[in-house]
């Protein structure tokens, strides 16, 4: 019964001691497909990988719309409809001295718009207000943002786009509007590259100041979000491998004093003969293979293509699956 524990244990140990190793390979295969430079094989060995460790991912996509504001529904709060998979618009607020209204816009829908802007300059207490926020397994880049906006004849004469990227400090696009009631259509804001690979959430604000009048009411319509998103490859938490506890040795059994023996009878001295010589060192055999030498065990792997790198994932994330299956159920 004692030796059957003991071997389960011994079983125990040398699984875990190959699952650490599995996982160490495989985070040396991850990191080499993480050199590839080809933006075809990234997309290929990202798949792979996902489908090998049972994660859902897409493939990155080109620029297009992530998501839009169209203030069509009166229903608050104001979300974007429709938006990307993989990722969160806000809702579209006002913050200042008025309560924001939903107004009729030249398409027959909704823009949404407030009063009271400042008539004496730039004032960083009233704008309006969105937040986009890319899911744990996506990285967000951002190209522009475009809309519709109305400031009509005693409304702001100028605004600005800023973002939470520098707090705010200063801003990534501004204009003067002319003097007019229609809504000016497609108002584009271009974004730099520090809107690229974004991993965090990102707020932008608008401002409207040098207001006309008091009275005087600033609408938005129409905000569109255009970018791309791109999926993170996660390495999947290993749990921490315990050690197992020491086997407790027997205590060792007294030994009986030694009997004394009788003095040896003293021999007479041997004849000097020939001094032996030491047998010859065997000449090292030649190896089987020409020119190749024994090298020791590395953990390091060897450049891989990419096929071959994803396959070998996949394996050992079953392979792994299966002995820790197996640890279950011996334990």
């Amino acid at each position: 019964m004692a030796a059957s524990t003991h071997g389960r244990q011994d079983s125990r140990v040398v699984s875990r001691q190959i699952i650490r190793q599995i996982t160490l390979f495989q985070r040396q295969l991850i990191q080499q497909l993480h050199q590839w430079q080809r933006p075809s094989l990234r997309c290929v060995a990202t798949l792979g990988i996902a489908a090998g460790a049972g994660l859902v991912l897409s493939s990155p996509a080109e620029a297009a719309s992530l998501g839009r504001y169209s203030f069509d529904d009166s229903n608050q709060p104001l979300v974007a409809n429709p938006v990307a998979t993989g990722l969160d618009l806000g809702e579209f607020r006002y913050i200042g001295d008025d309560s924001p209204r939903l107004v009729s816009d030249a398409q027959g829908g909704q823009a949404y718009g407030a009063r009271n802007w400042s008539r004496q300059g730039f004032d960083s207490n009233a704008y309006f207000e969105f937040t986009a926020t890319p899911d744990d397994a996506f990285s967000l880049s951002l190209q522009n943002l475009s809309f519709d906006e109305q400031s009509g004849s005693s409304g702001p004469q100028s605004w600005e786009v800023r973002s939470s990227l520098d707090n705010y400090s200063s801003a990534i696009a501004s204009t003067n509007v002319p003097r007019s009631a229609q809504f000016r259509a497609n108002q584009l804001v271009a974004l730099p590259n520090e809107f690229s690979n974004l991993q965090e959430p990102v707020s932008f604000r608008f401002y409207g100041y040098n207001s006309r009048r008091v009275s005087g009411s600033w609408n938005i319509d129409n905000l569109q979000v255009t970018g791309e998103l791109q999926a993170r490859v996660q390495e999947i938490p290993q749990p921490p491998v315990s050690q197992p506890n020491p086997i407790p040795q027997p205590n060792p059994v007294p030994q009986p004093n030694p009997v004394s023996q009788p003095s040896p009878v003293s021999q007479p001295s041997p004849v000097p003969g020939p001094t032996p010589t030491a047998p010859s060192t065997p000449s090292p055999q030649p190896s089987p293979f020409p020119g190749s030498t024994p090298s020791p065990q590395s953990t390091e792997i060897p450049e891989a293509s990419p096929l071959t790198a994803i396959g070998l994932v996949g394996g050992l994330v079953l392979l792994r699956r299966r002995l820790q299956r197996s640890q279950k159920r011996s334990g």
